[in-house]
């Protein structure tokens, strides 16, 4: 299973201050990694968002079924 990380290193429009107030957190499964471990993923990260940000969450899987998505509120 793959995460991307540290996307703050790539440039100021991925920085991430105390200010920040909305973040997008990629999980990616490739063969052999199977759905439901990328829900189970996907499932720990909300946990972790909640329990140390106190934030809220939304998931969206990107699939060949459902190849797109809106980042808006």
């Amino acid at each position: 299973m793959l995460t991307r990380r540290w996307t703050w290193r790539q440039g100021n429009h991925t920085l991430t201050l105390p200010e920040t107030t909305a973040i997008e957190f990629n999980v990616d499964g490739l063969p052999p990694v199977t759905r439901p471990e990328v829900e189970a993923a996907c499932v720990e990260v909300e946990e972790l968002i909640q329990r140390f940000c106190g934030g809220t969450t939304r998931v969206n899987y990107l699939a060949e079924d459902t190849p797109s998505m809106s980042l808006a509120p």
